[in-house]
């Protein structure tokens, strides 16, 4: 049974996360869904028709990867993927744009 306002709002498969095991988030904007994997990647597929557009990130230490998983924050422009160390701004297309990182504020404090 399903909770009241949501029979048409119930889920159908769309397709396969190919490569996720457990998925820490995921947001929807326009077609596009966002899946963060647990190797701290955003996935992003095309939801109709379901396919894999690109991938954001990933686990470490350089200009394009994070070292905490993080929650996406998606708009028409820019998408952004902070973790607690620093946020990445890319195109809507997957294009790096900036890493802004929080050590460069003088107040910083990641304790």
């Amino acid at each position: 049974m399903a909770c009241r306002g949501t029979v048409d709002r119930v889920p159908n498969r769309i397709g396969f996360l190919e490569g996720v095991r457990s998925p820490f988030s995921m947001a929807v904007e326009e077609n596009d869904l966002f899946v963060v994997d647990e190797n701290h990647v955003v996935r992003v597929y095309s939801i109709e028709p379901f396919a894999p557009r690109f991938t954001l990130g990933g686990k470490g230490n350089g200009p394009r990867e994070l070292q905490y998983l993080p929650s996406p924050w998606v708009a028409s422009e820019p998408i952004v993927v902070p973790d607690f160390m620093k946020s990445l701004r890319f195109t809507r297309g997957g294009q790096f744009r900036e890493a802004v990182t929080y050590s460069d504020f003088p107040d910083f404090d990641p304790g």
